[in-house]
């Protein structure tokens, strides 16, 4: 299904409300909708601005004073439905969007597409016009019985407008065959909806009959313009065409190689410092269990309002909890285990409070992150605690914190040392700090630290996270399998390893960098192409040349670099012409994460000497077989 809304079955909220779910929105009156998305159908003359500023007034009126102060004043942001899949960075909560796509990486490959096109028409300018010399006496001899230039100039355009129409179909053809094989390389499934869009065809259509125009107007010109006795006499190769011209459209196609590299190696660059970047925490030993969703002779919670049999449910499970864990920690290969309602990496049942220093007026809020942990939580995950204490099982109390340091810098707490047993607002309720954690990744690098309260919790765990030995993972898990099936009859029990759940973060950036990397296979490959014809073009230009210049003795080597050298130069202009390009483009780019490696002189020699490779590779196949030719065949009169 193409939507935004992902799930597998749905099912009535007022039923999900009704067996004791989502109990804190009916606390309020039904107008806590901090973890639910809202649809609207707008009238055709309303003003989504003026839509959202009223609902602002409603949610201040009914939401009473209570909710406002434990939560802050709320204030609504309204989307367009069609702009959810690209548009919807800002929002936190990503259980509104699941698969969200990425609007600057379209407009990228968007770019690169018209490159590639680009360089393919360029291509066909130069294969067009070198060919063009095998053409020169067709032209003469229809010149000659009365063909007019019109007519030659509409059979030349006809003949690129064929060339165009046959490798569209074949790039149709070629779309179906490998678009399941995308699908699996980039981990993205893609489909032929887009074949199904009249803008689709439109710009297509386009594309090709404005393709054609610019691919064959240039050799069209060069071949009407011969007169029929210079094309019948042979003339001079090098009227046919302008070789400056074809020389900087190789350079255009240098450029765009040099920036398709470049981009692959600065992604794959910017892909790694990510994952080798310190976390601040250790997820490397960390086995996650999905929490139960039946718990067998739980006390029943007839009403989601009614906190007497919340607090019960809740100490009921908290001993079943307790319980589960000291089974696992009795296996030798468990050193750690505790419970949490989120885990690195995912940023639902996280709170979004306004938080202060206690003994600050209101309006000194401050965004912050919270959600509840229990006891181990600290060890299990290896947070560096810098002052205090941990969660324990004896010590805590309900009001106790655990922050980090950003949380000290935003809130003006002082010291890691002095912010021990300092208190503070997450709306109305008084929270008293007793410990302070070094700063840590919880999502991507993308993001900046961001104030973190690490709250007491450990009733209903949604996840259980399991410090194991690596050296009997087997043992570990059939230990934990057996032990949840005991506590947890009824429950599947779905795990995951922490640190591989925690790197498909990056995911969207392996398939973009995927992506870039066959993009720039594609356009080196054409490009080369063009390069080819254009040397085999040059050396046929140059074969009397390299006849004379062999007569007195000249080696292979120096034809060679006769041949070579004019491109060595083109890419030497291209390199120069690609420096500020690759250096605004990449930081440009890696300007969306806030923890970014740095641009390099590798980002800019690396390509260039891929490239460099390339072309010798290229050009020495045609330069050294025009080199070794027979002088006496070259100097043999036409």
């Amino acid at each position: 299904m193409n939507s935004h809304l992902k799930f597998d079955f749905l099912i009535p909220i007022s039923n999900f409300w009704n067996q004791g779910n989502g109990g804190s929105a009916k606390r309020y009156g039904g107008w806590e909708r901090q973890w639910y998305g809202t649809y609207f159908t707008l009238g055709t003359t309303a003003s989504p601005k003026t839509v959202s500023a009223k609902l602002d007034e409603v949610l201040l009126k009914y939401e009473g004073e209570v909710l406002s102060e434990n939560r802050g004043i709320e204030k609504t942001t309204l989307q367009n439905l069609g702009d959810i899949h690209l548009a919807s960075d800002k929002y936190t909560v990503p259980d509104y969007a699941a698969n969200k796509g990425n609007l600057l990486n379209v407009q990228i490959f968007i770019i690169i597409a018209i490159f590639i096109l680009f360089t393919a028409w360029f291509n066909y300018i130069n294969l067009s016009t070198a060919r063009s010399m095998n053409r020169a006496k067709e032209v003469g001899i229809r010149k000659s019985i009365g063909a007019h230039k019109k007519q030659l100039a509409t059979q030349f355009l006809t003949e690129s407008l064929l060339v165009n129409l046959i490798a569209a179909m074949l790039a149709f053809s070629l779309a179906f065959v490998v678009l399941p094989l995308l699908n699996t390389s980039i981990g993205i499934e893609l489909d032929y909806g887009l074949f199904e869009t009249p803008f689709f065809w439109l710009s297509f259509t386009t594309a090709v009959i404005s393709g054609s125009l610019l691919s064959g107007l240039y050799p069209t010109l060069v071949l009407t313009s011969l007169g029929p006795i210079g094309a019948l006499g042979g003339g001079k190769m090098t009227s046919l065409g302008n070789l400056s011209l074809r020389k900087g459209l190789i350079a255009f196609q240098f450029v765009a190689s040099l920036l398709l590299i470049a981009g692959t190696f600065l992604v794959y660059k910017q892909v790694t410092f990510m994952k080798n970047q310190e976390l601040g925490m250790d997820m490397e030993k960390v086995v996650v269990l999905k929490g139960p969703t039946i718990i067998s002779d739980m006390p029943e919670v007839t009403d989601g309002t009614n906190m007497d049999q919340i607090r019960i449910a809740q100490a009921f499970t908290k001993a079943i909890f307790d319980s589960f864990k000291g089974e696992l920690v009795a296996h030798s290969a468990i050193s750690a285990v505790t419970g949490s309602r989120a885990i690195p990496g995912m940023s639902q049942s996280i709170s979004r409070n306004d938080i202060r220093k206690m003994g600050q007026p209101a309006s000194a809020g401050k965004y912050g992150r919270s959600f509840p942990v229990g006891p181990g939580f600290v060890e299990t995950y290896g947070f560096k605690l810098l002052a205090g204490a941990s969660f324990s099982e004896h010590t805590t109390k309900d009001g106790h914190v655990i922050v980090n340091e950003e949380a000290l810098n935003s809130y003006g707490l002082g010291s890691p040392q002095d912010a021990l047993q300092q208190k503070i607002m997450m709306g109305s309720s008084p929270k008293t700090i007793i410990g302070v954690v070094k700063n840590f990744h919880w999502q991507s690098l993308r993001d900046q630290h961001t104030p973190y309260i690490l709250r007491s919790g450990g009733g209903i765990n949604s996840f259980i996270s399991v410090k194991i030995n690596t050296s009997d993972i087997a043992g570990s898990l059939g230990h934990i399998k057996k032990k949840y099936a005991s506590f947890y009859p009824g429950n599947p029990l779905d795990y995951f390893f922490m640190d591989d759940a925690f790197d498909r973060q990056y995911r969207e950036d392996v398939q973009f960098g995927n992506l870039f990397l066959g993009f720039s296979i594609l356009t080196i490959f054409i490009a080369c192409i063009g390069l080819f014809a254009l040397v085999s073009y040059s050396a046929n230009l140059k074969t009397k040349e390299i006849g004379i210049r062999k007569v007195p003795g000249a080696g292979t080597g120096n034809l060679m670099l006769l041949l070579s050298k004019e491109y060595i130069v083109m890419l030497g202009i291209a390199v120069v012409i690609s420096i500020p390009a690759i250096v605004f483009l990449g930081k440009s780019w890696l300007s969306n994460y806030a923890f970014r490696t740095e641009l390099g002189i590798d980002t800019i020699i690396a390509p260039v000497l891929v490239l460099l490779l390339i072309s010798i590779v290229t050009v020495s196949r045609q330069t050294y077989t025009s080199a070794n030719s027979d002088p006496v065949k070259a100097l043999r009169p036409d």
